[in-house]
C-alpha cells in the first residue's frame, strides 16, 4: 500500500502542537541554572572570562537535546494516549 503523506502530515503537526510549548518552558529554565552553575564553577578556578562560551556549549551539545527528547515524548505520548481514551 501507498505511504500515507496526509496522515504523517496531520500526525507531526499534532505531535509538534502539543510538545512545543512544554518544550520551550522546561528548556529554557534549565538551560540558565546550568550556566549560573558553570559560572560559580569557573568563578571557584579564576576564569570566569570563558563562562559564557563554555555554557553556550554545554547547553546545545548536552541539555538541550536531552530536553527537547524527554519533554516531545512525554507531551507526545499523554497527548496520544488522550486521544486513544
Amino acid at each position: 500500500p501507498p505511504f500515507q503523506w496526509r496522515e504523517f502530515i496531520l500526525q507531526s503537526w499534532f505531535l509538534l502542537r502539543v510538545a512545543f510549548l512544554p518544550t520551550i518552558a522546561v528548556s529554557i529554565p534549565l538551560t540558565v541554572l546550568l550556566i549560573f552553575t558553570l559560572n560559580i564553577l569557573l568563578a571557584e578556578f579564576g576564569a570566569a572570562d570563558i563562562s559564557g562560551a563554555g555554557a553556550a556549549l554545554a547547553a546545545v551539545t548536552q541539555l538541550g537535546p536531552l530536553v527537547t527528547v524527554l519533554v516531545v515524548a512525554g507531551a507526545g505520548s499523554t497527548a496520544i494516549c488522550a486521544d486513544l481514551g
